[in-house]
């Protein structure tokens, strides 16, 4: 029997399998814990709450990849009430913010921190609405991010200065080097980036009423889990050549190569979708690799009329954040390789090893910081 080269004409088609969840959205206090723990002294203070958006299933995550934030940190997720946020403010005066140039004249990165005891956002010193020279209400529009900087390991690398105009930004980089484990690894050096902009706001006659924040996802993330399978078509050709023992195509290795644009300017003014910028210095790319050594016997052949097929399945917890902007030249894509034998014979003696590749164009995906989980499927077919 000659099953030399019997894989050739396979290639790898790949499906981006697209979970749509809610844009990410925290659980604030409600109305009985918005007026508990206000101090009295607060009447004109700016004070904040992070509130439920519409859509969201309170307090749960609407992304799996590590380091994915929540408001509680809850099934193994990064808390924002352990990391706090960070808040520019910029007072417009008469004119709302559309009429006027910014500047971060009312509060500069503020960080926001969570009370656990009176169950409240707090920063110190605090911040008092500013008074109309005409006796109407002053407009002040907030820009907010989170981490906040201090907590965003190597990740937020800079942002525009307190004595700048314009929107505020932050520079962004993805964190971590080309490989998945390690203390120095992207999984563990990722960080989730959020961000909310609330513009031209007054002050309300209702002391205890807060600046209200609703916090959205900057970046894009793909790849939580990983599966592949076989076309029966595969299968199909192992029965037609079986003789007297079986037939097994085994996956051995799975790797994914991701190229990614290395850092973006993220300006604080996005409303639908984030306001990303390219920045041209260093290398536009960079990469970040995931491998997998499933040794699986996918496609068994155990006779000229019988088959079965077991598919990989990585499970969750593999996701990987990107930055949803292009950068140089290249376009972000993953490179999906799957290396392969097949065997045949009792003890089971390899015929021929080789490997099958796929490539995905990640700049088609559309809106994709939106609050989804893009998982990854892989079917081997025959040509």
């Amino acid at each position: 029997m000659n099953v030399i080269q019997f894989i050739g004409g396979v290639v790898i088609c790949v499906q981006v399998a697209v979970t749509i969840c809610a844009i990410l959205l925290f659980t604030g206090c409600s109305a009985s814990d918005e007026a508990q723990g206000t101090p009295a002294a607060t009447g004109s203070a700016l004070v904040f709450s992070v509130t439920e958006g519409e859509g969201t299933t309170r307090g749960a995550a609407t992304r799996a990849p590590q380091a994915t934030m929540t408001l509680d940190g809850t099934a193994g997720t990064v808390s924002l009430k352990d990391k706090g946020f960070g808040v520019f403010a910029c007072h417009t005066g008469a004119h709302p913010y559309v009429s006027t140039t910014t500047t971060a004249n009312l509060m500069y990165n503020q960080l926001v921190s969570y009370d656990d005891g009176e169950g409240v956002w707090q920063y110190a010193p605090l911040v008092y609405w500013p008074h109309g020279t005409t006796g109407d209400k002053d407009y002040v529009s907030f820009f907010a991010y989170a981490p906040h900087s201090t907590q965003a390991a190597d990740c937020i690398v800079d942002m525009s200065r307190d004595d700048e105009t314009g929107d505020p930004w932050l520079l962004y980089q993805l964190g971590g080097n080309e490989l998945p484990d390690g203390p120095a690894g992207w999984k563990a050096c990722q960080v989730d980036l959020l961000y909310d902009f609330q513009r031209d706001q007054q002050k309300n006659d209702n002391p205890s009423t807060r600046v209200g924040l609703n916090f959205k996802h900057a970046l894009a993330a793909i790849g939580d889990r990983i599966t592949v399978t076989c076309d029966e078509s595969v299968a199909t050709r192992l029965k037609g050549v079986y003789e007297d023992s079986p037939v097994v195509l085994t996956v051995t290795q799975i790797t994914l190569d991701y190229l990614l644009t290395r850092k973006g300017r993220l300006v604080l003014n996005g409303t639908t979708q984030p306001n990303w910028q390219a920045v041209d210095s260093e290398d536009a790319k960079v990469h970040r690799t995931l491998t997998f050594t499933p040794n699986l016997a996918m496609v068994q052949a155990t006779s000229a009329s019988d088959s079965s097929i077991t598919p990989f399945d990585s499970g969750a917890g593999h996701g990987i954040f990107y930055i949803p902007i292009e950068s140089g030249s290249a376009k972000q894509q993953v490179t999906i390789t799957a290396q392969y034998t097949i065997s045949t014979g009792v003890p089971a003696e390899v015929v021929e090893e080789g490997s099958v590749n796929a490539v995905v164009d990640l700049s088609f995906i559309s809106n994709a910081s939106e609050g989804r989980n893009m998982d990854i499927t892989l079917r081997i077919p025959n040509n």
